[in-house]
Parts: C-alpha cells; sequence; structure tokens
C-alpha cells in the first residue's frame, strides 16, 4: 500500500473517531437531595397565631433548580432567559464540572444547556440525542455568572404533613392536619381534630405527644413533648 493511501486511511479514521466517538459524552442522572426535618424540637416551647402551623414534619427528595440572575438574550437562537425560571438539573457529565438543566416550553419543547456548579456557562445548548454540546455556540455565551440556585421543588416520594391550630371553643381547642406526597396516586389528605382540655394538658396525634401550656382563640403555647421517631411517616 502506497504511504499516501495509508495517510489518507488513517486521517479518515481519525476523522470518524472525532466525530462518531469521541464527540460523545458520558452521561449520569443527578441524584436526588434526600433531606428529613420537622420544624420542633423536643421539649421546647413554641407560640403559634391562629391559622399558623404548629408541627410541619418533611421528608422531602429535590434535585437541584437553577433560574437565571438576570435577564439574558442567548447566542445562536437568540432565546430569551428570564429571573424565576426554573431550570432543573437533570444530568451530571462524567468528567465534567456542573449539570445539563433543562425547561420545558410550550412552543419550544424540552431545552438544555450545560452549566458549571457556580452558574457560569460550560458547553452551553446541549443535544440530549447526542449526548454532546453546541460548539458553534459555546464561545459566545457571557463569561459572568448566569444562573443561581432557587428553591427546589419536590420530587415524586416526597411527604409533608402539617398541624395548623384553628382555635379554642370554650375548652376544646381545633387543629386541623394537612398530608401532601408528590405521589398521582396518593391524594391530599386533610383531617379536623378537636381536643377537649378539662382533663389534661397533654394531647396526642400519632406517635406525637404534645403539651398545652396556653390556649386561646388567638394562639398557642405548646411543646412536643415525644415523636416516638415518626414511624407512621413514609421512609424511602
Amino acid at each position: 500500500m502506497k504511504k499516501n493511501t495509508i495517510s489518507r486511511l488513517i486521517l479518515l479514521i481519525s476523522l470518524f473517531l472525532s466525530i462518531f466517538g469521541c464527540g460523545r459524552l458520558n452521561l449520569i442522572k443527578t441524584n436526588f437531595e434526600h433531606q428529613f426535618k420537622t420544624n420542633y424540637k423536643i421539649a421546647q416551647s413554641v407560640r403559634a397565631s391562629v391559622g399558623d402551623t404548629m408541627i410541619k414534619i418533611e421528608n422531602v427528595f429535590r434535585k437541584a433548580v437553577f433560574t437565571p440572575k438576570y435577564e439574558y438574550t442567548t447566542p445562536g437562537q437568540g432565546i430569551i432567559l428570564k429571573p424565576g425560571e426554573k431550570w432543573i438539573s437533570m444530568y451530571e457529565i462524567v468528567g465534567q464540572d456542573g449539570y445539563v438543566i433543562y425547561k420545558h416550553d410550550s412552543k419550544l419543547g424540552y431545552q438544555f444547556i450545560h452549566i458549571k456548579s457556580d452558574g457560569t456557562i460550560g458547553m452551553g445548548w446541549f443535544d440530549i440525542d447526542f449526548a454532546q454540546s453546541n460548539p458553534p455556540y459555546q464561545s459566545e455565551w457571557t463569561k459572568e455568572q448566569l444562573f443561581e440556585r432557587a428553591e427546589s421543588e419536590n420530587e415524586i416520594g416526597s411527604f409533608v404533613c402539617e398541624l395548623i391550630y384553628s382555635g379554642l371553643s370554650g375548652r376544646t381547642i381545633r387543629i386541623s392536619y394537612r398530608e401532601f406526597s408528590n405521589d398521582m396516586a396518593r391524594p391530599a389528605f386533610y383531617q379536623d381534630l378537636t381536643y377537649e382540655l378539662t382533663e389534661s394538658d397533654t394531647i396526642t396525634f400519632k406517635s406525637l405527644r404534645i403539651k398545652i401550656f396556653e390556649a386561646t382563640n388567638s394562639s398557642i403555647v405548646f411543646s412536643v413533648e415525644e415523636d416516638k421517631d415518626l414511624p407512621w411517616v413514609p421512609r424511602k
């Protein structure tokens, strides 16, 4: 085989690898951030007004969410990014810093952008089908921080419940229980509760033992004395 033919063959193989091999990136789905928390501490007295949440328990799963810091027109497509928009992290790229974030638009469909963990642009527009960025626009993005962390939304599997003070009638206190779950098969649940304080200043709800120090038609002072590690709260 002639030397020129071999050189051309090597060049063609290199070109093929650069297009169909090296251009692809290895994506992994971002992990959920799990958080279990309550708004109370055992034996600590708290005052709540009528309509306020007395007790809140959260077992939530979230993904990192970002929003533009300022209005910005993207290069290439000329799409306007606006503060308040929620871009949800979907993937991380093996060997790369940051996230591939996405937003769904009713007209444009799903849009994907690769950003670095500090909120600056990484690879820019991202093509999920081919797992690669859109190189022509990459260098034209702003070098300033464009995205910042936003309040995350609860994902499927999350559970939140609240006890809300509803007032006093005679020596009877009224409390509303609300339960929310990010599961389409499990609707929100509401329950109105009443407790007589004539015999005891301690009430119970599921595993919660609550001591009432003062109750009026406008506010309540109480403490959670025991919760037994909340065995009734869904854990995943």
